[in-house]
């Protein structure tokens, strides 16, 4: 089953495109999605379909801050009962770790994994798409959307320590710079969003904790109709730890709550392992990284578990017929695909 999202992160979109010369409508139909979506925000549509529609709409309307545009666009109530129920946690601390637990009531292909450290806490966010693509503009509207909704919860006055992305910078990172006030660093082995652990004990400024328990009762209810397979959580921990180096069986069950056999033998339920697992994200960062980041074919290797080169380049042969270098070549060498920008008439 694709990963889904609610159709409610068009919001802003038809007027963006308004103001950048593009017909919303157009591109919504070349990548297959009903333009009736734009009225109706709880229809759930196909994050790969939505993940193409903006990086194609930055591409023909040359923005590449869409992802900003579509994240100041966004109100608070975007994730909508999961918005109502994070709203009314007493600290923000509370808020955030119900909007982690519970992302996927919303959206599927994004996951947030928070760890702390020496007062700072790290907010990973791993996207799931259909391609291994670089998706700058949702990347971008991912955790700026999070650093807005945390200054709700916080003050208008707030901002992160740093934000990291995994894609190249754009030529011009002003608009960055503004949206989150504070350093942001591009060409990053992953995207992230640090924040000090102390802004986590706040109390949260929206709050009614008389109406939380209502809300986390609504949520848990969705969550248990939702149809989520273990190797789908397995996988989305996998993609969270393989760049810590540290990834492994034990620490992805140690996530999940139960002991090593038993994983595996709810994974062999479910026609899988977990080495099979590992070896598909494998693959597909591996075709990410080479084909879509500036970061050194050695970085690449380490980063996905291989002390050498040699032997990251023997394993990528086999997987895809050619070795890296050859695949990244042929990757800056294609052609961009056309573009077409609509008329001012659209």
């Amino acid at each position: 089953m694709q990963p889904q999202i609610r159709s409610a992160a068009l919001e802003g979109y038809r007027e963006i495109c308004a103001s950048l010369g593009v017909d919303p409508i157009a591109m919504m139909q070349a990548e297959g999605l009903d333009p009736t979506c734009l009225n109706d925000p709880d229809r759930r549509v196909a994050v790969d379909s939505l993940v193409r529609l903006f990086e194609r709409t930055a591409q023909v309307a040359n923005a590449p801050d869409l992802g900003l545009r579509l994240a100041a666009a966004r109100p608070f109530s975007i994730m909508g009962p999961l918005s109502l129920a994070a709203r009314d946690e007493p600290t923000v601390r509370g808020a955030f770790q119900v909007m982690i637990r519970y992302l996927h009531v919303h959206n599927e292909g994004v996951h947030i994994r928070m760890s702390e450290a020496d007062g700072m806490a790290t907010v990973d966010f791993i996207l799931t798409h259909g391609k291994p693509m670089a998706v700058p503009v949702s990347s971008e509207t991912a955790v700026a959307v999070t650093a807005k909704i945390l200054k709700a919860f916080i003050g208008s006055s707030w901002t992160p320590i740093r934000v990291l992305f995994e894609h190249d910078a754009p030529k011009d990172t002003r608009p960055h710079r503004q949206f989150f006030g504070c350093p942001v660093k591009f060409g990053q082995f992953g995207t992230a969003l640090h924040i000090r652990s102390a802004d986590l004990d706040l109390p949260n400024r929206m709050s009614d904790a008389g109406l939380a328990p209502y809300g986390r009762r609504y949520l848990k209810e969705l969550v248990e109709s939702a149809d989520v397979t273990l190797a789908d959580r397995v996988g989305h921990l996998i993609r969270l730890e393989i760049s810590s180096g540290r990834c492994s069986v034990q620490r992805v069950a140690q996530s999940l709550g139960v002991t090593r056999r038993t994983l595996h033998r709810q994974l062999a339920e479910e026609q899988t392992t977990y080495s099979e697992l590992f070896t598909s994200v494998r693959k597909e960062l591996a075709l990410r990284y080479v084909a879509h980041t500036n970061r050194s074919l050695h970085e690449i290797a380490e980063v996905l578990g291989y002390s050498e080169l040699s032997a990251f380049s023997r394993w990528y042969k086999k997987q895809f017929g050619v070795c890296p270098s050859a695949s990244r070549e042929h990757a800056e060498s294609s052609p961009a695909p056309s573009v077409r920008r609509a008329s001012k008439s659209a």
